[in-house]
Parts: C-alpha cells; sequence; structure tokens
C-alpha cells in the first residue's frame, strides 16, 4: 500500500463537491494547496486533515475507534497528539519505528507534539498500531472510492460477511495449525466437524469459503493457513452484535458441560463514571488475551474467550 497516494485519494475523495480553490481558502490559504495534495507534490498534516474533514461534512467521535475516555479536538496539535499516544497505546516507539520503517526520534517528536505528523504517516501509523485503517477511513469516506485500496476493501466487506455468516470459519482457519491436524497422513473430511461437534456441510462450506478467500490454501494433501488470518473488526455494529451473539450462544451450551472452562458472573453496581472504567478494563483485558494468544507458542487449545458488560437497570435522571 502506498501511503502517500492513499493520503491524495483520501483528500480528493472528502472534498466531494467543494472545489480545490474554495477548500483552500476556507482551510485559510491564498494559493490552491489542495490541488498540490490531491497531485501529491505536497500532503497536509493530521491536523489539517482533521480541519479539512470538519470543513466537507460531520466527523463522528472517534471513540469508537480507539480506547480513550474522550474525543481530543483533532483540530489541534495538543489533540492529535493525544489521539496517537492513545493508538500507541502499550507499543514501544523503537518497535513502531522498526514496523514504520521511520527514524525513532522523528517518531518520538512526532509523539511528543514536538512537529507535526503528515497525513500519509498518520495512515501508515494506524495501520501499524490497529491494524484497523479501513475502519478510521470509513468515518470520513466510502473506502470503496478510493483506488488505491478499492480492491482490497472490497475483499474485506466479504470476508466480514462470511465471518458472520460462517462463523465456524473462524476456528477452523486455526485448527489447520494444529500438530494433530498436520500429522493425519491427508486431509480427513469431517475431521473438523467431528472435533467442533458441528455438521459436514458446516465444515465445508467454511473451508470453501476460506480457500475462495485466500485465507485457506490446499497444499501437500493438507490445509494450511496463509498470512491473512484474522479480518479487522468491522464497524457495522449489527453484523458485530449478530456473531456476538453466536459465540455468546455457544459459550452458553459449553458451560453445560463439566470441565469445558471456566466462567464467572456477577450482578453489580456502578456509578456512571466507574461504569465506563469497567468498560474500559474489558478492553483491556481482551487487549492482554489477545496479546498472550499472538505471541508465538505452540498451537494447542483452540478457546473461546466470550466477555461482556450489560446494564441491567439504570437509575432515571432526576428532573427539576
Amino acid at each position: 500500500m502506498n501511503y502517500q497516494v492513499l493520503a491524495a485519494q483520501l483528500v480528493k475523495a472528502r472534498r466531494g463537491e467543494i472545489t480545490q480553490k474554495e477548500l483552500s481558502s476556507e482551510l485559510g490559504y491564498q494559493s490552491n494547496v489542495v490541488f498540490s495534495w490531491e497531485n501529491q507534490r505536497d500532503e497536509p498534516s493530521a491536523r489539517t486533515f482533521f480541519r479539512l474533514a470538519a470543513i466537507t461534512g460531520d466527523v463522528p467521535s472517534l471513540l469508537e475507534f480507539y480506547a480513550g475516555n474522550a474525543c481530543p479536538d483533532l483540530s489541534q496539535r495538543p489533540g492529535v497528539t493525544l489521539f496517537l499516544r492513545e493508538l500507541l497505546g502499550e507499543k514501544k516507539i523503537s518497535h513502531l519505528s522498526i514496523e514504520m520503517a521511520r527514524n525513532r526520534h522523528v517518531v518520538g517528536r512526532w509523539l511528543r507534539g514536538q512537529t507535526e505528523m503528515p497525513l500519509s504517516i498518520l495512515l501508515q501509523f494506524i495501520e501499524v498500531c490497529t491494524g484497523r485503517l479501513f475502519d478510521f477511513l470509513e468515518f470520513f469516506v466510502d473506502p470503496k472510492l478510493i483506488d488505491e485500496i478499492s480492491a482490497e476493501y472490497q475483499q474485506l466487506l466479504i470476508s466480514r460477511k462470511s465471518d458472520v455468516e460462517l462463523p465456524w470459519s473462524h476456528a477452523i482457519v486455526r485448527m489447520v495449525e494444529f500438530p494433530a491436524y498436520k500429522k493425519l497422513k491427508k486431509h480427513q473430511t469431517g475431521w473438523f466437524a467431528q472435533h467442533l461437534d458441528i455438521t459436514h456441510e458446516e465444515e465445508q462450506k467454511s473451508i470453501d469459503v476460506l480457500v475462495q478467500l485466500g485465507r485457506l490454501r490446499f497444499h501437500k494433501n493438507h490445509y494450511q493457513s496463509t498470512n491473512d488470518i484474522d479480518v479487522k473488526s468491522s464497524r457495522d455494529l449489527t453484523a458485530m452484535r449478530k456473531l456476538g451473539s453466536f459465540w455468546m450462544r455457544e459459550g452458553a451450551q459449553r458451560v453445560l458441560t463439566p470441565e469445558s472452562g471456566r466462567f464467572s458472573y456477577k450482578a453489580l453496581t456502578f456509578s456512571e463514571e466507574n461504569l465506563i472504567k469497567a468498560k474500559q478494563l474489558q478492553r483491556e483485558y481482551m487487549q492482554s488475551l489477545l496479546a498472550l494468544s499472538e505471541k508465538k507458542q505452540p498451537q494447542q487449545a483452540l478457546t473461546l474467550a466470550a466477555t461482556q458488560i450489560f446494564t441491567l437497570y439504570r437509575e432515571p435522571s432526576s428532573s427539576k
């Protein structure tokens, strides 16, 4: 992915029907800088892009995109700096600079707000830190309108749809890496179905779509996973809730099986302030589990981790 090309096309897509000169003037420039941005002769800073976004349409809160407690003013340098540090999380600057192929001193100045981060670098930063660049772009434009990523985005939409319609594909794409499967002389139809307690039809449909999407390949009598195992999360909350509902129902069934796993429940009361903190703790817990899972390790236990926090009753606001 060429982030400079992406930045130029993002500006053009967000500009919409406003002319380049009009937008340049709205941003406070006397020259037609937008023309230069869209032709890759120059590019806006991250802060300037957020100002541009506010001029050209509504900008939803980015709180659903990252784990901050409040969305900073991204039209100001301190706000952008806070946003970057929230996205950075626990990642070390030295590791980040290697992944971005950037000088760590330059990266440090961006994260301290000493210098402005260019838009193309912001896009790369978001992808490296979160893996959710498309989610970010969806706040501002329809990614299908951006030539640099249109084909990849269309493929992602298909993957997301298949993950909701064929949720067992999440398990099968990981189970092909288990030693027990690799030790088979050749792939056995029904092997995944037997161990996951699903139908042969569910197994085959999942395998077929994983192969179609390039997430599995057949090699030397076995299926193998490619590097593209995880599908990045979607901002389609209805679809995500549908998928979450499936796995929570599956977890509820497993609770009835002795020694199948651990579970806990507790009815708690919180102030509104502490409820926000509780939800943050839940996100951090899942992030910790994900980090633990991603460490290099023997593939020995396919595990379902399902957490939920639901408000059963909320005290009505007192009216004057």
